[in-house]
Order: structure tokens, then sequence, then C-alpha cells
């Protein structure tokens, strides 16, 4: 199992790389990510088989002249990724290519629902995803809500999310027609988004997701390349009673990041949600100065969450197909 787990690693970190640049050829991604450029060519050629890249032609010539490097992409006809995030107010539902652009999107309002009207939209987002994606394969979901989710993707209720949802994932994958289902908090996925933007075998990284209209915040932790989650999956819940977010929200949040990243020794802080336009302008400008080490980023990308929960169904989609998990 160690020797399938590395290899799904590896196969990871060149598909982590291929969404950043868009395209590179096989020494390119070798140099970035310091690997053999053999070992590169042979999860190349997985890759290749299993149709999830495809060549693109040839790059420039190096400065000695010779042959030109073959470059590859992300084949966005390998398949789709959905990403649902159930946030306090709403339900948005995204289609993702393996490269995570955004091909569709939806958004239901939640407001004054109940937990059966919550659990009707979520059942109508899943089948949208089913056949918004029927001209190529829907290959997994990733769900994330804004309250504690178990292992078993039991959603339940906070002091900000009044639903009690029992076990989601058997309902998204009965609705979509769609086996590879995975879920987690909100800022957890967000924080596995961050992570692919890091130049870091293992990252350490704090995501503090913040909705200053609730207001609430809650934080994803990355600690030396994985997910804290804590035994009970709630290992980046924050208590409201201990921390409340009133006042001026940029300097609450700031302060909270300050006290996380210092104990956790944190490269970088990440910082998405709903704010108002000042207050990004205070995080942005006073973030790198309160930050304990690294760098403070506000990430102004309104789908980001759902990127990150497309993002974990990618990684158990690879997990399975190189055998380190089994599908169901």
């Amino acid at each position: 199992m160690y020797q399938q787990d590395r290899k799904a690693q590896t196969i990871l970190r060149i598909i982590g790389e291929l969404q950043k640049r868009g395209f590179a050829s096989r020494s390119a991604l070798a140099t970035a990510l310091s690997l053999y450029t053999s070992t590169v060519s042979i999860r190349m050629k997985e890759l290749l088989d299993w149709g999830i890249i495809r060549e693109v032609g040839r790059g420039e010539s190096g400065s000695s002249g010779g042959r030109k490097a073959t470059l590859v992409e992300l084949d966005p006809g390998y398949g789709s990724f959905g990403g649902i995030y159930l946030a306090h107010d709403r339900v948005t539902a995204s289609l993702f290519t393996p490269g995570l652009q955004e091909s569709d999107r939806r958004t239901l309002s939640l407001a004054g629902m109940g937990e059966a009207d919550v659990l009707t939209e979520l059942a109508d987002v899943a089948r949208w995803l089913g056949s918004a994606s029927s001209t190529i394969p829907l290959r997994g979901i990733g769900f994330a809500a804004s309250s504690v989710v178990s292992g078993g993707g039991r959603v339940g209720s906070s002091s900000h999310f009044p639903w009690n949802l029992g076990e989601v994932p058997g309902l998204l994958a009965e609705q979509a027609h769609c086996s590879l289902i995975c879920s987690d908090n909100d800022a957890n996925a967000a924080a596995l988004a961050d992570a692919s933007l890091l130049d870091s075998e293992r990252p350490n990284l704090l995501h503090l997701l913040v909705y200053g209209n609730v207001p609430t915040i809650g934080s994803g932790i990355f600690l030396d390349g994985k997910l804290y989650r804590g035994s009970e999956g709630g290992a980046g819940e924050l208590d409201e009673g201990l921390w409340p977010l009133e006042g001026d929200i940029a300097l609450q949040v700031l302060r909270l990041g300050r006290l996380l990243g210092r104990f956790l020794d944190v490269d970088a802080i990440f910082i998405s949600g709903v704010l108002d336009e000042e207050a990004k302008r205070r995080l942005e400008r006073s973030g790198d100065a309160e930050a304990p080490k690294g760098s403070v980023r506000f990430v102004d990308d309104p789908c980001w969450v759902e990127k990150g929960a497309a993002l974990m169904a990618l990684h158990e989609h690879i997990e399975i197909i190189t055998g380190v998990k089994h599908e169901g």
C-alpha cells in the first residue's frame, strides 16, 4: 500500500502543477516538483493511458537547441467534478474540469426553509449535476457544509446552522447517479484549494472563512501537508462564545489569524467569505504586518469552497484508480 500511496501522491502533485500552469513539458514538471524526469515520464504515461492528460504540441527549444519538448495539459474531456456548497442561506452547485475551471453553476436560496425543504433542494442540485455533465462523465462530487460534517457525511446543526440533515452522501449519490461522494466542512474544503496554490509538498496553512453578515467564522487547518480534522471532524470549528465576531471584523479576523498562525507555525493564512469592501481593503492593507510569518491572502473567488469540494472528489478519484482506496 505504501508504493501505491506514493504513486498516487506523485500523480496528484503532477495534476496540481498542471492546474497551476495550464500546460508544461515533462522536464519542466520534474524541475518544478523536484522529481526525476524518469519518474514524471512513467506517471505521465499512466495519465495519458487513462485519458486524464493529453499532448498539445511542442514548446520552445532550449538554449542549446535540439528537439522541442512535448507539452501536455489536463484533458477537459476526461470528466467533470462537482462541488456542492451548503451555506447558511443557500446551496450552490458547480461543475469543474480536471483543471479546476468552472464550466457551469447553479444557486438556490434556502431562506426560511426547514430540514425537509433543504434536503429537497440538495436533491435538486444533485440531479442537476448529473444531467449537466451528460456529455462527459461525472467522476465525483465533493460536498461542503457550513457546519461540522462527520466522517460518514452526517451534517449536524450548530449555532448558526439550524439544520440537522443526517447522512447527505447517500442522497447525492442516488440523485446524481454518481458513486463517488466526498464531504467535509466548508473551511476544510477551502483549505484544500489553498494548498494547491502553495509551492510546497507538505504545506502548513490556515484558512479563515468569514461571514460578516451572520456573523461567524470557521477555520480549516493544513499541517505537514494533511488536513487536520480531529477525531470528530470539528478541529477547525470556532466557538463564538470563545471568539465572538463583533465590532471591527477585519481586526478580529487578523487577531485570530495571528493567534492561531503563531501556535500552528503556518506558512500562509488565507481568508475568504462574505465581507464588506472596507473590511477586505483593511485585511489586504494590514494582513502581512499582522501575520506571524509568511503571508496573508484574501481569496476573492466566489466559488472557492465549491472548487475545494470538487478537488476533494478529484483527489479521491485518483486514489481509487491508483489502488489506494476502493470505490463505495
